[in-house]
């Protein structure tokens, strides 16, 4: 079989099943002899590990129990699944396996914070706009544990920005790191983090992208459109409109380097639950951002991997030019995203180049990683840093990231020259 552009053909039977599960049909269409597979404890366990580190334990768990051959599950096995143990040395917290309760305690606890949080902050006559997890999990997912987040995403129009961050930190969440990395906060990104007892995060907007990325979303559209939604038991809550949470989780995907299949799983739902969706607005959206290319690559691993229902001329109208498709080609964006191969630093690069809406947004990305201005703006985000580099190491860094790039380039294109030999 020749794989396809995104190489979703070269999934191995965990990825599948995974895949599988994570549809909206809840893996109705996987066979007995995959659900076979989980009476290896080898096999439970990897999956569980799969499941956690792309954010879609909980989703997995509730599709496993409304499949129809749940009831059939040796007791053993399903137990097993729904609170496994604890996971070897050497695995992250975000990635150990966790129990169906704890998710579903965790989920609780973070819904009655945000309740919290949000009724502090409209004490104050401030107008909050909830972003990605919590605003997915309040619109288009079905159970509390489906979509696990980790902050509380607050967008602020610009002149409630200050009045904000006090209101979170009467709120008992204080600024984690130094007051030089406060100030650099403010100055260099577009959010302040701060935290609570080391349990909850809130990350205050302003904006929605660097000010100096190729990919730019448009925080007071997001806000002149927002829309209310309201569960029951639950306080009314202003989120973004579906045009707006496809783009930013398209954005997202790029910020993670593609490494969370559950942000794809998120742009399946979210096109599922708003099928009168504009297009029309979303791909001007798009255009103005230079997120074209950035969205039909979403769109189409969404399409590959969930069966999710995206016009065809709306795929047409994202496709990107050859060079581009060459080169996601040869970065195989599925194998990739489920093993988490973009990350690396030449690999994230090469994805934001080529993902960049043309050579006219590709150069300056270029000059300003060569020249390492990116890496002197990224300083915030070091453990070590206490201020800005010299220039001489932010030259020094920005030279490292190029040839990172270049040996990337290299790899990709010696890989392709072997396949083609292969065939």
């Amino acid at each position: 079989m020749t794989p396809s552009l995104l190489g979703e053909t070269s999934l191995d039977p965990l990825e599948r099943l995974l895949v599988g599960l994570c549809r909206r049909d809840s893996g109705a269409e996987i066979g007995a002899a995959e659900l076979a597979q989980l009476a290896s404890k080898s096999f439970r366990s990897r999956l569980s590990m799969l499941a956690s580190r792309h954010r879609v334990a909980g989703l997995v768990l509730v599709a496993l129990q409304s499949h129809p051959s749940w009831s059939q599950m040796p007791p053993a096995v399903a137990q097993d699944l729904l609170c496994p143990e604890a996971a070897g040395e050497g695995e992250s917290a975000a990635d150990r396996p966790q129990s169906f309760e704890w998710l579903l305690s965790r989920s609780r606890g973070k819904e009655q914070e945000l309740e919290r949080l949000l009724g502090l902050i409209r004490s104050e006559q401030l107008d909050a706009l909830v972003l990605k997890g919590p605003a997915l999990c309040r619109s288009v997912y079905r159970h509390p544990v489906e979509r696990r987040y980790a902050d509380f995403d607050l967008l602020f129009p610009v002149e409630q920005v200050d009045r904000a961050i006090e209101a979170v930190s009467a709120a008992g969440y204080t600024f984690p790191f130094s007051p030089e990395k406060r100030i650099g906060y403010r100055q260099l990104h577009f959010h302040l983090l701060l935290r609570r007892q080391g349990l909850f995060r809130t990350e205050v907007h302003w904006g929605l992208s660097k000010a100096n990325s190729p990919f730019q979303l448009d925080p007071e559209a997001f806000l002149r459109r927002a829309v209310t939604t309201c569960r029951a038991q639950q306080t009314t809550m202003r989120i973004p409109c579906p045009e707006h949470l496809l783009l930013h989780l398209a954005h997202e995907n790029l910020r993670d380097s593609f490494s969370r299949f559950g942000r794809i799983v998120d742009l399946d739902r979210i096109l599922a639950s708003a099928p009168g969706l504009d297009w029309d607005y979303t791909l001007a959206q798009a255009r103005q951002g230079g997120l074209q290319s950035l969205l039909g690559l979403c769109l189409e691993l969404a399409r590959g991997l969930l069966a999710t229902a995206v016009p065809p001329d709306v795929l047409a109208s994202l496709r990107p030019g050859v060079g581009t498709r060459i080169h996601l080609r040869l970065m195989r964006p599925a194998p990739s995203l489920m093993r988490r191969r973009l990350r690396e630093a030449g690999a994230a690069s090469s994805l934001q180049l080529w993902l960049a809406a043309g050579w006219r947004r590709r150069w300056p990305f270029l000059f300003r990683m060569l020249s390492g201005r990116q890496s002197a703006r990224d300083w915030i985000f070091r453990e070590a840093s206490s201020g800005p580099p010299t220039a001489r190491e932010a030259l020094v860094a920005g030279l490292k990231s190029g040839f990172r790039l270049a040996s990337h380039h290299a790899t990709l294109y010696r890989n392709g020259l072997s396949e083609r030999t292969d065939v």
